[in-house]
């Protein structure tokens, strides 16, 4: 207790140090803030360029407000590599840091960042997020499986901020849907493949636990009396028994059937969003039930043969629980992930 005590204590303190450092730093932005603000209009531009485009990439959205508020036109400032906070918030896909731009650019120059438009190059705000991100954010986003649905999001998103107008000039050629697919492409490519390749092992061994299923529904545990009717039949555990049995094998084929309509998928960019999303959390979650109702079924079998002397059971129990839980602590993350990103509204970047 006095260890766990001491190792607590040592966690607030850091937290507290931490806290307390974060609020000098602020302090001393706000105080350089207000020291720039009397220099000259160019040389506010070159300082404030470069310091809010790193805020911006490492999603600091405090130092990204405090900049903002001081200098409002550092929304029109390129860093020393020619990228506007605009395009670096969504090329590092950082929604909070485009929320505020966007609330800025509206409360305090009453400009709709919707309507945003290169007149030299013809490139709109979509063109921009139809861009593939930085690969630093594709690694780094681990709580999102299907990068490609999340990249469909933000465009969709992005989309429905655009007027129409603005949602029809071609950049050298190309509207903003032609940008998406090229820069896509190979990450399509990439997660059709996982894709396939979740299916296919998963439908190998949902095919062995309908398998498995079928076989106990067949040759029931006590066997059959004379009258061809099984030993058991009418007791509780049997009863157990017979529907979880049923349960995996109709289980167990659900996945089989879901995941072949993946392998007869078209694999359109769009069919990320939702439908092969959903598909694979269909597949995923009824082999799950599939497996733990086939431990069911073997565990009340069991029961039937071992008869009284059930004690015997309980490591055999213990031993079967295994498999469930590791499938669990496995995929439970990925599953809440997917269920998060499929099911729920898409709130990166609105107001």
């Amino acid at each position: 207790m006095l260890i766990r005590f001491l190792g607590m204590s040592k966690m607030v303190k850091s937290l507290v140090r931490i806290k307390i450092n974060q609020r000098y730093s602020m302090m001393l932005l706000k105080e350089c803030c207000e020291l720039f603000m009397s220099f000259p209009e160019k040389e506010k531009r070159y300082i404030f360029g470069d310091p809010i485009a790193v805020a911006i990439k490492n999603g600091l959205v405090e130092i990204v407000d405090e900049i903002l508020k001081s200098y409002p036109n550092v929304f029109f400032c390129d860093d020393s590599n020619g990228d506007s906070p605009l395009k670096l918030s969504i090329a590092y896909r950082q929604g909070k840091v485009f929320k505020i731009l966007r609330q800025h650019q509206e409360e305090r120059l009453g400009y709709d960042i919707g309507n945003w438009l290169d007149n030299d190059s013809r490139t709109t705000l979509l063109h921009l997020v139809a861009q593939k991100p930085t690969p630093n954010y594709i690694d780094s986003s681990s709580n999102t499986v299907i990068h490609m649905q999340r990249e469909l999001q933000w465009f969709q998103a992005v989309e429905d901020m655009v007027r129409p107008f603005y949602k029809t000039p071609k950049n050298k050629g190309k509207t903003p849907w032609d940008v998406f697919e090229e820069e896509h492409r190979e990450l399509e490519q990439n997660e059709k493949n996982w894709i396939i390749s979740i299916a296919t092992s998963s439908s190998v061994v949902a095919s062995l636990i309908a398998t498995v299923a079928f076989a106990g529904a067949i040759t029931v545990p006590g066997g059959n009396n004379s009258q061809g009717l099984p030993n058991f039949n009418g007791g509780i555990i049997f009863t157990v028994f017979m529907y979880s049995d049923s349960l995996a094998f109709a289980a167990a084929l659900t996945t089989v059937l879901t995941f072949i309509t993946i392998f007869t998928s078209q694999f359109t960019p769009k069919d990320f969003m939702n439908a092969l999303p959903r598909r694979v959390l269909i597949g995923l979650t009824s082999l799950a039930i599939s497996v733990m109702l086939l431990m069911i079924a073997f565990g009340s079998s069991m029961f039937l043969v071992v008869g009284s002397n059930r004690l015997s059971l309980v490591p055999i129990f213990l031993i079967g629980i295994l498999p469930i839980l590791l499938y669990i602590s496995l995929q439970h993350r990925s599953l809440v992930s997917m269920i998060k990103s499929t099911y729920q509204t898409f709130h990166d970047i609105d107001q």
